[in-house]
């Protein structure tokens, strides 16, 4: 795929849709069949849940309330596992010696977090009973991401970091200001990690993303200790209009900005513009569009999809109905777009991948 007012090659398509660029040709891609229906309008949230004894939960948030839909089945008048005020929720996973944790937040409501004993809010309290953070409310927390070892959350709407000691799902949190890094102002839109050499270990780094686009570098375990915590740099990316804005990229990491999908590596490297050196180059101009036309709509998100050699960018229309996804080929590097599955947000689950639409939760690209 590449834009109309570029050089077309003679691998070049002006439209390639319901088709994945592969090495080999084009193959169509496929369907995608309901598995949970019965929910209140748009689900707007998938998060998964991955056991340390191998079992799976997924678990939707609809206009009013989180489900667990991990069965395929109508869930007309099922009981929620809680309510929720605002459709968008940000969520990690970690593992410590209890078991593995799901974190979410969302803005409003009291944090959640399901872990082997269940469902339990996180709320303001002391950081000593079960559940309470102590320094921040959850409730201001809107994105959230762990870095070795700590759970770090966005305060919404400013430049604070939130963490915890490490391995610690509730606590004292202490903040940290990446204010100082951001030349352009703005708040910080999310926190993400970078695996330099494509696992978990010492040279993993902390990202801090602002909404207009600078992304500070920082290296380190301990932000209370000068010399276990150090800001490496501060790059310029392209301003940033969700905070679903970055996914791991085998050993790298993708931004979703303005210009397109950015990737660390190529800002680090990079001796030309950064629009020049995107891993949408060929369709920066449409990425650019899209971003300008309907940057303020809900349903952004960008996710790897490696079972299938996918990065898949979500695109929210004027209205559900026209939602579609750009998507790119990891291994050809070529682009396509994906027509039909109306999408307002995708998550991986199992081998296979999910995404919410109006009323129902869709088990995608399969069939």
């Amino acid at each position: 795929l590449c834009d109309e007012f570029e050089p077309l090659g003679p691998f070049d398509a002006i439209f390639l849709r319901n088709f994945i660029p592969a090495s080999y040709g084009c193959t169509v891609r496929k369907g995608y069949v309901e598995h949970a229906t019965g929910l209140d309008e748009t689900v707007a949230t998938l998060m998964t849940y991955n056991a340390s004894d191998g079992s799976y939960k997924l678990f939707a948030v609809d206009a009013a309330n989180i489900f667990d839909v991990t069965v395929p089945d109508d869930y007309t008048g099922v009981t929620p596992i809680a309510p929720s005020s605002y459709p968008e929720w940000q969520h990690t996973s970690f593992a410590n010696a209890a078991g593995v944790h799901l974190l979410a937040f969302n803005g409003i409501d009291s944090g959640f977090w399901y872990g082997p004993s269940g469902y339990t809010p996180l709320v303001a309290g002391d950081g000593t009973a079960v559940g309470t953070w102590s320094g921040v409310n959850p409730e201001d927390l809107i994105n959230t991401v762990v870095h070795q070892k700590r759970v770090w959350a966005v305060q919404r709407d400013s430049t604070l970091g939130w963490y915890l000691p490490p391995e610690q799902v509730y606590g004292v949190a202490k903040s940290f200001d990446f204010g100082g890094c951001f030349g352009k102002g703005g708040y910080l839109q999310a926190l993400g990690t970078w695996t330099t050499d494509s696992g978990t270990g010492i040279d993993d780094k902390l990202l801090a993303i602002s909404n207009n686009g600078e992304v500070a570098i920082y290296s380190g375990y301990d932000p209370t200790d000068p010399d276990k915590w150090r800001l490496e740099g501060v790059y310029q990316a392209g301003e940033t209009f969700t905070r679903r804005c970055w996914t791991k990229y085998g050993g790298d990491c993708a931004i979703l900005t303005q210009y397109g999908v950015v990737t660390m590596s190529s800002l680090l490297s990079a001796e030309e513009s950064v629009s020049a050196n995107t891993l949408s180059f060929k369709v920066q101009r449409l990425f650019s569009d899209l971003a300008s036309e309907g940057q303020y709509r809900t349903g952004w998100q960008i996710i790897a999809y490696p079972a299938q050699d996918l990065l898949i960018v979500n695109i929210p229309g004027v209205n559900p109905s026209t939602n579609f996804q750009m998507v790119m080929n990891t291994i050809t590097k070529a682009w396509a777009t994906f027509i039909g599955m109306r999408a307002s947000c995708w998550s991986q689950f199992e081998s296979g991948v999910m995404f919410g639409g109006f009323k129902t939760v869709y088990r995608g690209l399969e069939g």
